[in-house]
């Protein structure tokens, strides 16, 4: 029994790499979520990385277009 907690606290802590930081606020650094998922090889990168600038641009183009349909004396 000593051997697997020894071993459990030998094993080496391998820092997570900076792309799966989103930002950082006063010095702690906040991750996208599901980065354990990549950290373990499950997932890549890209599955849980942000919009690519292509989505982006969509997203906002369909957002001003049904804005445009909205009735502004009603929701204005």
């Amino acid at each position: 029994m000593e051997n697997a907690r020894t071993s459990a606290k030998q094993k080496k802590v391998e820092p997570i790499p900076a792309r799966l930081i989103k930002e950082e606020l006063d010095g702690i650094k906040l991750y996208y979520k599901g980065y354990h998922a990549v950290v373990d090889g499950q997932k890549t990168n890209e599955d849980i990385s942000p919009s690519s600038g292509l989505h982006a641009l969509l997203l906002t183009y369909l957002t001003l277009l049904i804005g445009r349909q909205l009735n502004e004396t009603q929701y204005g």
